[in-house]
């Protein structure tokens, strides 16, 4: 993936909301859109254009670090958001940043400014060409203007001291109902703030939009039970498409994803992966630094030093090291 041309991008900081809301919800999206914002197109070149400005290509998700399931959840959680937009072409993912209010690319307007100093500068000759025609032509047609226009006059001043009567009218109530709706916003959103705190607090896990988001709490939940962090995406996924099938809902999705992972755990269906050579060795290091690396001779063959080290590869979602411990 090739990036945007030079320049800079800008980090606004006027939108706090919407930087913290995205931050803390999910701070892989928030390097997702970081990584879009820098591969943007800022200019439109050449007459076949591939990319419009605000789009660029995505998919290498390796490319800041995350697994391809993580990948999928942050675009999604982006286009929710009305941050980004994604269209599937032949040739990849094309991501089109929407919303400026975090990052803006700072589009090159170069050839705008351009063209605009040429016709500025075009303007004085056209306009006395202007002035001359236009001046001959009226003093032909002023006699026969003038009285015309001495007849229309009375009615005219009427209806435009009318008009601008009615303008002045418009805006003072204008700027009136301004003042009102500065000083109504204020009050409301601390009431709506109110509400969506206490909202929060009654059901943080009323949804599993919010369960899937919370990256923390699927990783403390994984190390919990002792599988893999996709098990549980994937388990997520099975619980969503569950309650679709009977049009059922959880209250608290967060106890509904450790009923089913106990359900697996108590049916022996939950993962374990083999343990290795690398883990064992990694196992007696552990051991060592427990005793600050000092062990008397036959320690390592005692039911204590077996234990220690199957615990030590089933908190990372292993099997035991010694099975018959």
């Amino acid at each position: 993936m090739s990036n945007s041309t030079n320049g800079f991008i800008k980090f606004n900081r006027n939108n706090n909301d919407n930087f913290l809301d995205i931050l803390l919800g999910r701070h892989t999206a928030f390097c997702l859109l970081a990584l879009i914002a820098y591969r943007s197109k800022r200019q439109a070149r050449g007459k076949i254009k591939i990319l419009d400005v605000n789009q660029c290509y995505i998919g290498d998700y390796e490319s800041y670090g995350v697994t391809e399931q993580i990948y999928r959840t942050d675009k999604r959680f982006l286009e929710e958001w009305e941050f980004v937009s994604f269209k599937a072409t032949s040739k990849g993912t094309v991501a089109t940043l929407i919303d400026t209010t975090i990052f803006d690319i700072n589009p090159n307007v170069t050839n705008d400014q351009t063209n605009d100093q040429l016709t500025t500068n075009q303007r004085p000759a056209n306009d006395q060409t202007n002035d001359q025609t236009n001046d001959q032509a009226t003093t032909k047609q002023r006699p026969a203007n003038d009285q015309s226009t001495t007849n229309q006059r009375p009615a005219n001043d009427q209806t435009n001291d009318q008009t601008n009567d009615q303008l002045t009218t418009n805006k003072e109530t204008k700027k009136e109902t301004k003042k009102e709706r500065k000083k109504e916003p204020k009050k409301e959103r601390k009431k709506e703030r109110k509400k969506e705190k206490n909202i929060k607090k009654e059901n943080k896990w009323g949804s599993i939009k919010k369960i899937r988001e919370d990256t923390e709490k699927l990783e403390e939940i994984a190390k919990e039970y002792k599988v893999p962090i996709d098990y549980v995406y994937s388990k997520i996924e099975d619980i969503d498409l569950w309650q679709k099938s009977k049009g059922k809902s959880y209250k608290d999705y967060n106890a509904a994803l450790r009923n089913w992972l106990k359900k697996d755990k108590e049916s022996g269906k939950l993962p374990t992966k083999k343990p290795t050579q690398t883990l064992a060795f990694y196992a007696d290091e552990a051991y060592d630094d427990k005793y600050n690396g000092v062990t008397q001779l036959g320690q390592k063959q005692t039911d204590e030093y077996k234990i220690f080290c199957n615990d030590f590869a089933q908190e990372r979602g292993y099997g035991k090291i010694f099975p018959n411990a």
